[in-house]
């Protein structure tokens, strides 16, 4: 698959195909990680800016 007239037919070939329910399952176990770790990434996010801004206020408040 060197360009994207390779990636169509291959696409529409897989799309044709009826999916078996272990590639569902596996489907279901990927996207579940997506969320997970898409999920994980905004706390982390949120929480170090949090942190972030505690320790400034804490560091200004005692000098």
């Amino acid at each position: 698959m060197e360009n994207i007239n390779d990636i169509i037919p291959f696409a529409k070939d897989m799309l044709r195909q009826r999916p078996t329910s272990s590639m569902l399952k596996i489907y279901m176990l990927g996207r579940n990680l997506i969320c997970l770790k898409s999920v994980l990434c905004c706390n982390k996010l949120l929480f170090s800016c949090k942190y972030t801004s505690m320790n400034h206020f804490y560091r200004n408040r005692m000098k």
